[in-house]
């Protein structure tokens, strides 16, 4: 199993603030069975967390040399999960914004639950993205109003050339049934194309945790799909391999 969305790097971002934190966090990892994470701290330009390349390279030096330590049988890589805005398109048509292991994909997230305001619409923004030379995965659109409100907008962004990604706890151990039965049209209908923890924490539900998740997608759909979501594209966005769709 791979997690393509986890927040473990510490002192970086809202997530774990201590190496402690962390090490219990990929401890939990790898007894799950997770060979493989894509570290995606928050980078929000011009609001907070302005994480890039050169601000990330000592906190993830000091990741791997935690795993050496520890020998942990997990391969590690970054990149982020980046706050797309009418402000931050700066950083990717200058290149500053931090892509998944030195691809050119960019794993996208939009103001959900922070007060920002878009000056152009979520369909606008990642056709600029997209006209820089950059490939898209959505981070959890589960989440967002837009794709609530009308599933087409997720048909829209795929036109585009985007991929998705959804959360564990979207599908899982959600108490909002709205949200969960919405991730679950989008693994069923195929707008699920890899699944993360988008953990923060060695505690509670969003945890570094994909065993359980894998075994429910297969239960409700087949043996292959789970294996697609929960590692076959994962180990893609690592390499940078074009992700198969179903």
């Amino acid at each position: 199993m791979i997690d393509i969305h986890c927040h473990v790097l510490w002192g970086v971002d809202d997530a774990s603030q201590d190496r402690e934190t962390t090490k219990k966090m990929r401890q939990i990892a790898v007894e799950d069975g997770i060979e493989a994470i894509l570290c995606t701290p928050h980078s929000l330009p011009y609001y907070k967390y302005e994480n890039d390349a050169q601000t990330l390279a000592a906190p993830f030096a000091a990741l791997q040399e935690l795993i050496a330590e520890e020998n942990w049988p997990i391969e590690t890589a970054l990149g982020c999960e980046f706050f797309l805005t009418d402000a931050s398109l700066e950083w990717i048509r200058s290149g500053r914004a931090l892509t998944l292991n030195g691809s050119r994909r960019l794993l996208i997230e939009f103001p959900w639950y922070q007060k920002v305001q878009l000056g152009s619409s979520e369909t606008e923004l990642l056709k600029q993205v997209l006209d820089a030379g950059y490939e898209v995965i959505i981070a959890h659109p589960e989440r967002y109003k837009s794709v609530q409100e009308d599933f087409s907008t997720l048909k829209r962004w795929r036109a585009l050339g985007c991929d998705f990604q959804v959360n564990r706890t979207s599908l899982i151990h959600n108490d909002d049934k709205e949200q969960c039965a919405l991730a679950w049209r989008m693994v069923e209908e195929g707008y699920c194309d890899a699944i993360g923890t988008d953990a923060h924490h060695c505690w509670g539900k969003r945890v570094i945790k994909l065993s359980d998740v894998q075994a429910e997608i297969e239960r409700r759909t087949d043996r292959d799909t789970a294996l697609l979501l929960c590692h076959e594209n994962g180990r893609r966005l690592i390499t940078g391999d074009a992700l198969i769709h179903r």
